[in-house]
């Protein structure tokens, strides 16, 4: 039997080139890699300066370049200090200075500020509360134990009046080094510009202003007011601090504080 020849079929295997939807497809994932890259990296520059915690309503903010005061934050235990110039006048025959001559004089006070509404409460001083709405002010008249004895509504000092005439409107950078202060607090130093009208009429104006923003939260620790040795007070220098000043809305309990005698 005549042998039959043995035949061998190659079979070649050649893989054929991309195809165009293949190339799209491979283009669309590097897009989306590197736009995904992009994005978080935009993101985390835009929230350098405003960042919310997840689960809780403070926000912090960079104060290292721009601060303003117009920011919702709030502090329930403020301590200020008025300092008085030394009395010039006081008799040479004794060495004792007079009851009223100290060279400064603390008091408890807070800062209630909602910026979005526009109000403000305020302990200026160791016998007055401004209650602060985005029309008018009221002025409280307050003893030892914080009880209200009289009450005046001030249509001409609204919210942004106020501020302004606090001398903390406009702030200026003039401070670039960061600053530790004698409460252990990194701050960054603002400048302030002096008003043009007193707080209240009974008031010295202001001559200069320093505000203090956090380093951390940025919100305002405190601030130095000056007035000045011819001051007609006798108070040429008082300083506010606010060591649990927090970057978050007040309670609502504390817009109920306003005296009844003010809605009279």
């Amino acid at each position: 039997m005549p042998e039959v020849p043995r035949t061998r079929s190659v079979i070649s295997l050649k893989l054929g080139g991309p195809t165009i939807w293949t190339r799209l497809i491979q283009f669309g994932v590097v897009f989306l890699f590197f736009g995904g890259m992009i994005g978080a990296f935009c993101y985390a520059i835009l929230n350098g300066e405003n960042t919310k915690h997840e689960g809780s309503e403070s926000v912090i903010r960079d104060a290292s370049s721009n601060f303003s005061v117009f920011w919702t934050q709030y502090s329930d235990s403020g301590e200020c200090i008025n300092i008085r110039q030394p009395n010039k006048t006081k008799s040479k025959e004794s060495d004792e200075p007079p009851p009223d001559d100290s060279p400064g004089k603390k008091f408890p006070s807070y800062w209630y500020q909602d910026n979005d509404e526009e109000r403000l409460i305020y302990r200026t001083d160791p016998s007055h509360v401004a209650y602060v709405y985005k029309t008018h002010t009221f002025w409280t008249v307050i003893d030892d134990a914080e009880v209200a004895s009289s009450c005046k509504k001030d249509s001409s000092l609204n919210y942004t009046g106020f501020i302004e005439r606090m001398g903390l409107y406009k702030m200026y950078n003039r401070h670039s080094e960061i600053r530790q202060l004698a409460r252990n607090a990194k701050v960054f130093v603002y400048d302030g510009e002096p008003p043009s009208k007193p707080l209240r009429n009974d008031l010295d104006l202001p001559l200069f202003i320093r505000a203090y923003a956090d380093y951390e939260t940025g919100v305002l620790r405190g601030f130095d007011t000056f007035y000045g040795i011819d001051a007609t007070s006798g108070i040429f220098h008082t300083q506010c601090w606010f060591d649990e000043m927090k970057s978050n809305k007040p309670p609502a309990a504390a817009w109920g504080t306003l005296p009844s005698i003010c809605e009279n």
